[in-house]
């Protein structure tokens, strides 16, 4: 059922994606993006980069196609025809923990059938942490994982002013 376990949400961020700079790196996150990030808010948006008479098929529109809400899994994205040499931010949010506590996410990148990510460590989140998990490369067919001081990007407390729902 919907709350019976923990709920964490898949995004997946075009390097068009603004919005405010919640991590305070001098850079807008991208994150809840309403045109350029891929979560359950935004299951398929449009990216640029469609070309032309494409623009009504949905291979070339990147897709959430599962969201997950009770801590089972997957949520799976899917993005068939991805723009040429173009990179995308990948991320997990913690939206809600249900009262049951810290979570432990596992990521799994695969590009044309073939597994490129595993997480070998699960992060341990909070409800509101955001893992700025890394970044993927389709033409490269590469997954390069963020880290900072030998570990995982945890950001605190995650919320992006401009994105008006919150977890009940």
């Amino acid at each position: 059922g919907k709350d019976c376990g923990s709920d964490m949400d898949l995004h997946v961020v075009h390097p068009y994606a603004s919005g405010p700079d919640v991590d305070k790196d001098g850079s807008p996150d991208g994150f809840f993006d309403l045109y350029y990030d891929c979560f359950w808010f935004n299951p398929h948006p449009s990216f640029p980069g469609v070309p032309a008479g494409q623009e009504s098929n949905p291979d070339y529109s990147p897709s959430l196609d599962r969201d997950d809400m009770d801590g089972g899994g997957p949520e799976t994205f899917n993005y068939v025809y991805p723009e040429a040499d173009r990179c995308y931010k990948v991320g997990v949010h913690y939206w809600d923990e249900h009262d049951l506590g810290a979570s432990y996410p596992t990521l799994r990148v695969w590009i044309d059938g073939v597994e490129v990510y595993k997480n070998a460590t699960a992060p341990k989140m909070k409800m509101l942490d955001m893992w700025e998990a890394g970044e993927v490369c389709c033409s490269a067919k590469t997954f390069k994982p963020y880290t900072v001081g030998g570990g995982p990007v945890i950001i605190g407390g995650y919320l992006n002013p401009d994105f008006k729902v919150s977890p009940e």
